[in-house]
């Protein structure tokens, strides 16, 4: 009979029955791990069957193995056309390798040899079908046992269902896997192809004037296939082209809304590699960084950060290697020597095969609220130290007013029930000691109201050019008779033309409770010096005197609101314990700052700060 019409063998029909019936399993059930067992050892067994009759051919083995299927093989010249050709048994092991290959938990390697080998089955198939549509008997393997026409239709239809389903993931697939056009191109003409070659064939046979007008039949056929592959690829291109125009607009639409967004994005963005060199930063992380436009690119990191903070950002990139992110403050340094705060946020990069490649970094400017948080805890440290010294001043001012009521209230009581009793003298003695109590009394709630209202900003601050002389002089001539009583000399040694800037009355109070106290401590006979000394921007005013000084221990409490210290004078005078704390809030008030000098025995030097002459109120 004529070679076109060989049968198909029985084996190779079984084989395909039972290959199909595998693949159907294989796609349906692939979930199941018995049935993915059932059907890897089922495709095994058919691939050694497959190489078992490979083998005998091309090594001249006598197993006789396809015999289970036919006993007595037909022939076909010299050749055995009942039997499977070596070429069909080739075929048949790439086809199982493919099917095993199609399994969801395979590696990238199995897939890629599965998607390789369904591939040698296509371009096979081809050529035997070729071979038959132009009688190329050599091509279809008519000098060993050749392959039957439906078994090559059969291997073309396999091999096409397997790389449908592998889609194109065969060994040359990394070179097309990111170009779609290539990809859509070989998906869509690859069958086109091997389709016009059947077409062709078939018309070839079975127009029937063939013999009668050969060269007619040939120019038909050609016209035929003509117009059919024109009209194909003119509506896949079409398709094609549509797709591609569209896929471009929607790539430029993407990448104009990405570059709006990571331009006006508000934090910065940069792209670093291991070596931690910018490959990519918007302009938000040139600002921070302090360069200009297109200038971090391929930067070092090292470049912007000291060796102590580089060296974390380097610990970080360890983490990330490990496929941690992380997020963490640092200081960053810029050309003009100012430091800046950023809250940096890193995200490990990867490429395809999982290697570490890099960091995409987010930067935040956090140096204003990092600067208000410590302002913040600043003023809480204050507020609370501020309110503790308040409670313990409250707690020390109720003791002091109650001691002179409760004296005030002795005495009055005393006056009143023996009154009958006394005599003038002694009734002019009890009257002095109320006076000089309420006195105390009325100068302590005097003090008391002026360092409140400090304290709450109410009380009047106008600072004004002052000769210091003339205030010195006036303090001495108020205090002179306090100071005649103890036979004490206040001198006052400032130049004349000394100017101060400063608020009057609260400057003639520093000065007044200055002295009263140096005139408290101070022994009979003894001397007080007021002096002044300038600097490049302030005046030292000092009031020593060489009385009977202060122990160490109490040096540190005379300025300390929570701790209110008042001693006896030498002539057992009481004090309020608030006039050096007034004395404090005023120079404070003035930008300067008060402080004391004493040593035991030979008296105490109290000096304090005050701006001096300013030249434009002149």
């Amino acid at each position: 009979g004529s070679i076109d019409y060989i049968p198909i063998a029985p084996s190779s029909v079984v084989m395909f029955i039972t290959l199909s019936v595998l693949l159907l399993i294989s796609i349906n059930l692939r979930e199941s791990q018995i049935t993915s067992t059932l059907v890897t050892l089922c495709v095994v067994i058919d691939i050694l069957y497959c190489s078992t009759i490979f083998s005998q051919y091309f090594f001249n083995l006598n197993w006789d193995i396809e015999y289970i299927f036919v006993k007595n093989p037909q022939r076909f010249g010299n050749v055995f056309i009942g039997r499977m050709s070596p070429i069909s048994a080739l075929l048949f092991i790439l086809v199982g390798i493919g099917i095993l290959g199609t399994r969801r938990t395979n590696s990238g390697i199995v897939k890629y040899s599965g998607g390789t080998a369904s591939l040698l089955v296509l371009l096979s198939s081809s050529v035997l079908l070729i071979g038959y549509i132009y009688k190329a008997p050599l091509l279809y393997g008519s000098n060993i046992i050749p392959v039957s026409l439906p078994s090559a239709i059969c291997f073309l239809l396999y091999s096409i269902t397997l790389l449908r389903i592998y889609e194109l993931q065969f060994w040359t697939y990394n070179l097309i896997e990111e170009n779609k056009v290539t990809n859509l191109l070989l998906k869509s003409f690859l069958p086109i192809v091997v389709f016009i070659v059947i077409i062709q064939g078939y018309l070839d046979t079975v127009i029937s004037f063939n013999d009668i007008n050969p060269p007619l039949t040939g120019a038909l056929i050609l016209f035929v296939v003509v117009i059919l592959t024109v009209f194909i690829i003119f509506r896949i291109s079409g398709i094609i082209g549509t797709q591609l125009l569209k896929a471009e607009q929607t790539l430029k639409e993407s990448e104009k809304k990405y570059r709006v967004l990571v331009d006006n994005l508000g934090e910065g963005i940069g792209i670093v590699n291991t070596d931690e060199i910018f490959l990519f930063a918007n302009p938000n992380a040139e600002s921070i960084f302090g360069v200009s436009r297109g200038e971090l690119i391929g930067r070092d990191l090292k470049e912007f950060f000291n060796k102590e903070q580089y060296l974390e950002i380097t610990n970080q990139t360890k983490i990330r290697k490990e496929g941690l992110s992380s997020s963490y403050e640092s200081e960053l340094t810029h050309r003009n020597g100012i430091k800046q705060t950023i809250l940096i946020t890193a995200v490990p990069q990867y490429a395809d095969n999982k290697e570490f490649i890099g960091t995409l970094g987010i930067f935040r400017d956090i140096t204003e609220r990092k600067l208000a948080e410590e302002a913040l805890k600043e003023d809480e440290r204050k507020l609370s130290k501020l309110n503790k010294d308040k409670d313990r001043f409250i707690s020390i001012l109720g003791h002091d007013l109650r001691s002179p009521f409760t004296a005030l209230i002795g005495l009055s009581d005393i006056l009143k029930e023996n009154i009958q009793d006394f005599d003038v003298e002694e009734i002019k003695n009890i009257a002095g000691d109320i006076n000089k109590t309420a006195q105390n009394t009325f100068n302590l709630l005097e003090d008391l109201l002026k360092w409140a209202r400090s304290q709450q900003g109410k009380l009047p601050f106008n600072p004004q050019n002052l000769s210091l002389a003339d205030i010195c002089k006036d303090t001495a001539e108020v205090l002179k008779p306090g100071a005649s009583a103890k036979n004490i000399t206040i001198n006052y040694l400032v130049p004349d033309g000394t100017i101060v800037f400063a608020d009057i009355d609260m400057l003639k109070t520093v000065l007044r409770n200055l002295v009263s106290n140096a005139i408290k401590f101070t022994n009979n006979g003894g001397a007080i010096n007021i002096s002044a000394k300038q600097s490049e921007s302030v005046i030292t005013i000092s009031v020593s005197d060489n009385g009977i000084g202060i122990i160490p221990e109490n040096l540190e409490k005379l300025f300390d609101v929570g701790q209110i210290l008042t001693t006896k004078g030498t002539a057992d005078e009481k004090g309020t314990g608030l006039g050096l704390l007034l004395c404090k809030e005023f120079v404070e008030k003035h930008g300067g700052r008060i402080w004391v000098e004493s040593e035991i025995g030979k008296g105490s030097d109290f000096k304090f700060t005050l701006p001096f002459f300013n030249k434009s109120l002149a």
